[in-house]
């Protein structure tokens, strides 16, 4: 039997405490403000950043100022600006460097124009804004992570067992710490591509992963191969750029040279845009994996992840699931509202759809029981019982 794994953010969330959309993008703010005008290389991206930010504050501060004289409650953060949702804050970004409405000058090049609807912006700041995220991405998601639930986190890794395949959205190495602690991958052949960096070797031996890891978005430890130095299309690092291993237990040799202690950090990943544009021929290869795994699972697990409408990627796989799959969604606030769409989108049974109201740490800690689907599947039955008792006309 063949089961995948589509895994989102809510699981590292929950098992590891790394942050979600609106939390991302404050965090990276307040990294941001705290980056000093003598780091120049740091600054100035942080500055693109921090300018995009209060920009999309100050478009929303009259609309909010508004709806509160009339008494509705407006959340805010802990320095009074709205929350912000990481995705659309880089949609507009990517928007506007892919897309920009720019005058066509005549015998002039108007690239460094401000860019209408985003004012006093040019492309080279929003440049700058979107490479200092690309930056604190690997610096937020790279280890150590959060060790007190080391115990869920073993514990859904034992659920998934030899020849399962995982497809995940996630930039960080949570799943393959936890799977290389007990024996069933390494990075040698665990994401069946690419190939492990020159400036590093592994120690020991490694035996055969069991688990494929199929990583749409890509990973803060992957890097484009060198055009000068021959090397595979996709460079996996085991090791930090300052020599530290990324994965706790595995002994590595690793001996980078100076000038990889470049900034901004640059990792291959897909980053978290509507606009995703699969413009490598390694995200080309991954999707076409994704789909394949798809096609042929005869159960599908999907945890802790919501398909969002507009991840067009997302929503083609889930298009390629064989229509008499099992398919298992635990989520604690859109279980029902995936299951809904999978029926009248997707054209599936709703007999072979089980959707776990929950969360992630519970459903472990209940030993993969589904006991919030048991209990909404008792309730409908009692209301189908209710419809089907018939009212006998009193005589008199």
């Amino acid at each position: 039997m063949s089961r995948l794994f589509i895994i989102g953010a809510g699981v590292s969330h929950a098992l590891a405490d790394l942050p979600l959309g609106r939390e991302l993008a404050y965090l990276i703010f307040q990294k941001a403000q705290k980056t000093s005008p003598a780091d120049q290389a740091h600054y100035k991206l942080a500055n693109g950043y921090k300018r995009v930010w209060r920009y999309l504050q100050d478009q929303v501060v009259p609309e909010v100022e508004l709806l509160q004289k009339d008494g509705t409650q407006i959340e805010t953060l802990d320095d009074g600006s709205h929350p912000l949702d990481l995705e659309y804050l880089l949609t507009l970004i990517d928007l506007n460097l892919n897309a920009p409405y720019i005058p066509k000058g005549i015998g002039v090049d108007l690239q460094g124009c401000p860019i209408p609807y985003l004012r006093e912006f040019n492309k080279f700041i929003l440049e700058d804004a979107r490479n200092f995220i690309l930056h604190q991405i690997y610096e937020i998601f790279k280890p150590p992570y959060s060790t007190d639930k080391s115990d869920l986190i073993g514990g859904l890794v034992q659920f998934i067992s030899r020849g399962d395949s995982i497809i995940t959205f996630n930039y960080d190495l949570l799943l393959e710490q936890a799977m290389f602690t007990c024996g069933k991958w390494n990075p040698l052949d665990g994401y069946g591509i690419g190939g492990i960096c020159a400036d590093e070797t592994m120690l020991g031996d490694q035996p055969p992963s069991e688990i494929e890891l199929i990583k749409l978005h890509g990973s803060i430890n992957w890097s484009e191969g060198s055009m000068i130095v021959l090397s595979p299309d996709l460079v996996i690092h085991v090791s930090s750029y300052e020599n530290e291993c990324f994965f706790q237990g595995m002994q590595v040799n690793s001996s980078h040279k100076p000038y990889h202690l470049r900034y901004p950090r640059n990792p291959i990943v897909v980053m978290p845009t509507y606009l995703k544009l699969y413009d490598k021929a390694i995200e080309v290869e991954l999707v076409n994996k994704a789909l394949d795994k798809a096609r042929t699972a005869d159960e599908v697990y999907i945890l802790g992840y919501s398909i969002p409408k507009a991840d067009v990627t997302a929503n083609l796989i889930v298009s390629q699931i064989r229509k008499d799959a099992k398919v298992v969604i635990v989520n604690r606030s859109e279980a029902e509202d995936l299951r809904e769409r999978f029926i009248k989108t997707y054209g599936f049974k709703s007999d072979r759809i089980i959707h776990e109201q929950s969360d992630i740490r519970e459903w472990i800690k209940n030993d993969f029981q589904y006991r919030a689907y048991d209990h909404w599947k008792e309730g409908q039955e009692f209301f189908e019982s209710m419809k089907s008792v018939s009212v006998q006309p009193t005589h008199e």
